[in-house]
């Protein structure tokens, strides 16, 4: 069902006209016909997939303006104990055997709490003579 169903969502999301749409609109029905429970899981997984990509997204999006100020390889080093590339997979979203990277609650609260020390850090710097 579920590949049915996401085979079917891509087809939705590919199609250039109301007709091509409605067609598929219309196997949607069905399968929900044939088997509303699972037709009910594969929609909720398909919300949940949705949330997820949007969050990770969100999360790249707000880190992109200090991306380019402050070293990610130091954050993820001194703050995770991790390689870069540890932490661009988690910003990113790429796949790591075969599942997406995400950052857990504990290490969203690690990140957040870094990029607050090092904004303080950088705020109590002032250069004179």
């Amino acid at each position: 069902m579920n590949d049915k169903f996401e085979k079917l969502e891509a087809a939705w999301l590919k199609a250039k006209t109301e007709d091509e749409r409605y067609k598929i609109e219309l196997e949607l029905e069905k399968l929900a016909e044939e088997n509303p429970d699972n037709f009910t899981k594969a929609f909720k997984n398909s919300i949940n997939n949705s949330i997820r990509a949007a969050q990770e997204l969100a999360i790249k999006e707000q880190l992109k303006p200090i991306s380019k100020i402050i070293s990610i390889a130091y954050i993820a080093k001194e703050y995770f104990g991790k390689s870069r590339e540890w932490l661009y997979q988690r910003i990113n979203g790429y796949n790591v055997n075969g599942k997406p990277a995400r950052f857990t609650e504990d290490e969203l609260t690690t990140l957040n709490n870094a990029l607050k020390e090092v904004g303080k850090t950088i705020s109590s710097i002032n250069i004179s003579y």
